[in-house]
């Protein structure tokens, strides 16, 4: 079954995107993101039901409305972005790998959508990013961040990146964790296989505001990580 299936995936699946990412980027030429966002949202949604992804979300009842929020998300799989852009209620930005924004398509997809490049060898270059990710959340930007900095090899979380919860402190803006299950089972690091597999995406309980400015470096990355941890350890999964 999996041999079928990623064949599919990455013969129809991936010239879907690249239609979609062609008419998003010409559409961008006139219209700003923000405002082309609803639409965008819709087809990634449509793509992943050509792809057969079903996609449970729970926990959407934590999110206020006309509020900025950090997402903090697991990182697993390439299809991470896929399933953020289509089920985050609001226009959010990303900070991504620089060398992702390099390859054709996708990283003019992602210029023209707003994620700010991040190069993660350069301790310059890393706070040059995540000073703009700063301004961004001040200015009432959603914003989505990898807390391990980059995708698991064996499912398990990695280490967080402490320079990305200095932003969040100085920022001031309440965090999201989002726990993202199924996916490294259905997609994982290093493999060309794609299984098809059911995903939860589970908005986590919230870190306030306040908790955010008002916590040390060390406990505001300890309480995200448990509240993460909380988000994927789900008993109805």
């Amino acid at each position: 079954m999996k041999y079928f299936y990623t064949l599919y995936i990455w013969t129809v699946g991936v010239f879907l995107f690249i239609v979609i990412a062609f008419i998003t980027i010409l559409a961008l030429q006139f219209i700003r993101p923000q405002k082309y966002s609803p639409v965008f949202k819709l087809m990634m949604r449509f793509l992943l039901r050509v792809m057969f992804i079903r996609v449970k979300i729970t926990g959407k009842e934590r999110l206020k409305n006309k509020t900025t929020y950090l997402y903090m998300p697991n990182h697993t799989s390439f299809i991470d972005a896929i399933l953020l852009t289509a089920f985050l209620p609001e226009y959010t930005i990303a900070i991504e790998e620089e060398r992702n924004l390099r390859y054709p398509i996708y990283g003019w997809l992602s210029k023209w959508h707003g994620n700010i490049p991040i190069n993660r060898r350069s301790i310059i270059g890393s706070k040059k990013s995540f000073a703009i990710a700063e301004e961004k959340l001040i200015n009432n930007q959603n914003l989505i961040i990898f807390p391990e900095g980059g995708r698991t090899i064996n499912g398990k979380l990695k280490p967080f990146k402490k320079l990305l919860f200095r932003t969040a402190n100085r920022a001031g803006r309440p965090i999201i964790p989002v726990g993202l299950k199924g996916v490294y089972e259905m997609s994982r690091k290093g493999s060309i296989w794609i299984h098809p597999k059911k995903i939860m995406l589970n908005f986590g309980a919230e870190i306030s505001a306040d908790e955010v400015k008002n916590m040390g470096i060390d406990e505001l990355m300890d309480k995200t990580r448990v509240n993460l941890l909380d988000a994927l350890e789900l008993d109805d999964y």
